[in-house]
């Protein structure tokens, strides 16, 4: 009996390795998807980033920053470097007009001051390169973020305020989830199936944990039932690119009508994205960075 409580021990703690504290990851995440996101949110106009005139635009992407690490520390000034001397390149559709940050923004939940004290830099740098004024960082939620009551830091200092969301530039949609606690939840898919199906347009979903990654059952969600529906929206709605986080690794598969990317981790290996959107020919490209 020992040996086996031993076996099951060490399977449990591998399963939770992605993101490195095991039994901790469990006993700090408080709150439930129902209770924070039920009906996907539209973001307010003024908060939407100036892109609905630009044919060709990019925006950057990372996940598991986890701030509070020295990993991160390491990793930041390097990614403020590249991103004050990206917004001056000569092809101004690569010069980045929004971020998005794939969740476990902060280690423990706590550092949401440290997490904004980034976000500035970021804005500031962007002002002073005169891409944008109020330069738009968006994020949501990791496991990590929910730690020690984090649910209530997050929606109150960390924009946009809020667990699920979406906006559109006009062609493109982009949806951001709560996958949190490793689920969406019912009353977010059916918003999310709900909202995806009385629009045309192609889309774009972000997600803290990923939803298939070609069936790699360690850094996935877990319930089958749900991945399957998620699959169909996708493959009935026009979804183009699905982008996630979580794994702290690089995987990329290719379904045909859609495309799913996990990039690995901030903290670790200073990883982060230039996604490109093409309007004209409905197209969603990414250049992944690290070391």
């Amino acid at each position: 009996m020992k040996k086996v409580f031993v076996f099951l021990l060490f399977v449990f703690a591998f399963l939770f390795s992605s993101c490195e504290y095991g039994f901790y990851e469990l006993l700090f995440e408080e709150e439930s998807v129902e209770s924070r996101s039920g009906t996907i949110k539209d973001i307010a106009i003024s908060d939407i980033p100036p892109i609905s005139s630009l044919q060709k635009y990019s925006f950057v992407l990372f996940t598991d920053s986890h701030v509070g690490t020295n990993g991160f520390y390491e990793n930041r000034q390097s990614f403020l470097n590249w991103f004050s001397n990206q917004l001056t390149v000569e092809d101004e559709s690569q010069r980045p007009r929004f971020i998005v940050s794939l969740g476990d923004n902060m280690d423990t939940g706590v550092e949401y001051i440290e997490y904004n004290l980034f976000i500035d830099d970021i804005k500031k740098i962007a002002k002073e390169k005169g891409i944008d004024t109020d330069f738009k960082v968006f994020s949501i939620l990791g496991n990590h973020d929910l730690y020690h009551n984090g649910w209530e830091k997050f929606k109150k200092h960390i924009f946009p305020y809020m667990s699920s969301y979406r906006f559109s530039d006009g062609t493109f949609e982009f949806y951001f989830l709560d996958s949190a606690n490793g689920t969406l939840g019912k009353e977010q898919i059916d918003s999310l199936k709900s909202k995806m199906k009385s629009s045309s347009n192609p889309k774009v979903v972000f997600t803290h944990y990923p939803i298939y990654v070609g069936g790699n059952l360690i850094h996935i969600m877990q319930d089958t039932m749900e991945r399957n529906i998620l699959l169909t929206i996708f493959n009935e709605n026009n979804v183009k690119s699905v982008f996630e986080g979580h794994a702290h690794r690089t995987f990329g598969f290719d379904y045909g009508l859609w495309r799913e990317d996990v990039t690995s981790s901030f903290k670790n290996n200073g990883s982060f994205r230039l996604v490109t959107i093409d309007k004209q020919n409905n197209t969603v490209s990414s250049k992944l960075h690290q070391k």
